[in-house]
């Protein structure tokens, strides 16, 4: 499945997943619009979501070298 469309979809769609809330909650922060409670619960958002992202990324193969990839696209 590997550089097909399919995986490129499936890549798009999880990259979407992932960052969707660390962005919202960084506009969230950025916006200035929060009291000191809240842009902690904010903070406690953000790192939840940076450690699912880590989870998810920890999952996924290792990438091959690149000397491999230049080979294969080489050929």
């Amino acid at each position: 499945m590997r550089g097909t469309t399919a995986a490129f979809a499936e890549y798009e769609q999880t990259r979407l997943d992932l960052s969707r809330t660390l962005l919202e909650v960084t506009d969230e922060v950025a916006s200035l619009a929060w009291t000191d409670e809240e842009v902690q619960s904010l903070h406690r958002a953000f790192s939840a979501e940076m450690s699912r992202e880590m989870r998810v990324l920890a999952t996924l193969p290792s990438a091959e070298p690149a000397a491999e990839t230049w080979a294969r696209l080489a050929s």
